[in-house]
């Protein structure tokens, strides 16, 4: 019979060893989410003036300002991303003038505000990133902490039923059930 607590470390070790493989597969996951993410824009980058050129034209159907950038959704179907500067005023103005000298027929650029912090900008995708990689930490944290207390209850209840099977065959000797070399056998047997 092996030793209960070579039997404890071989498990703590394989917890270990997946834990390791866990935690490592959660930081690639993030490194490569956060790789995708801080890829270019999929929208074009375009100044003020031709976004406010591209709203006189009547060539775009919606705007979402979100701080100082501005997304406009165009007839064609595409998006462009303007940094305004002035929290969209500019471009607001500009849809403004747009939407009061249209024909009514015509349908009004939709202009629409988003409150909180865009992606990529204050908080963003580097609080995110900051916030996710200190998640990623804490969680082995936790289960090195499960792990070891699991550990710690196993170790005390091995050590409990020792004692236990020694008090019964020291009270087994001490009525006469055994002899003194069965008794020592018996007890050699149980602490290896």
């Amino acid at each position: 019979m092996g030793h209960p607590f070579g039997a404890i470390l071989r498990a703590m070790r394989a917890l270990a060893v997946a834990l390791l493989i866990a935690v490592l597969a959660v930081t690639l996951g993030i490194g490569l989410l956060y790789a995708y993410r801080a890829q270019s824009p999929a929208f074009q980058q375009i100044p003020v003036s031709t976004a406010i050129t591209e709203i006189q034209a009547g060539q775009v159907q919606g705007i979402l300002i979100q701080d100082d950038q501005a997304t406009l959704n165009l007839n064609d179907g595409t998006m462009q991303l303007v940094t305004t500067g002035d929290r969209g005023a500019s471009i607001a103005r500009a849809v403004n003038d747009a939407n009061q000298s249209r024909v009514p027929s015509i349908r009004p650029i939709a202009l629409h505000y988003e409150n909180g912090v865009a992606l990529g900008s204050g908080f963003g995708l580097s609080g995110v990133a900051i916030l996710a990689i200190l998640l990623t930490l804490l969680l082995p944290i936790f289960l090195v902490v499960l792990i070891v207390l699991a550990a710690m209850k196993m170790s005390r209840s091995a050590v409990g039923r020792r004692a236990d099977v020694l008090k019964r065959l020291a009270d087994l000797r001490d009525r006469g059930a055994l002899t003194e070399e069965e008794f020592q056998r018996e007890k050699a047997r149980v602490l290896r």
